[in-house]
């Protein structure tokens, strides 16, 4: 992982502890989730996903339309 602080600005590399199971990619997170009955957490969760969405489609009418469109 390379980070930048105000103490240390410059880009440096920090050591990064692999992810273990259940979060080892968003596959295996999903069903993990699933399989429990939890809600989804974080970027793939229904708001987070539903807000990503929102600007794909809004960036495809942008360049289907060769303008500026605001977010639905």
């Amino acid at each position: 992982m390379t980070v930048q602080t105000r103490k240390k600005p410059e880009p440096h590399r920090l050591p990064a502890p692999a992810p273990k199971a259940p979060n080892q990619n968003p596959v295996q997170y999903f069903v993990d989730r699933l399989s429990k009955g939890k809600a989804l957490e974080g970027p793939v969760s229904i708001r987070i996903s539903r807000i990503g969405q929102e600007i794909v489609d809004a960036a495809v009418r942008s360049a289907k339309l060769k303008k500026s469109v605001k977010l639905a």
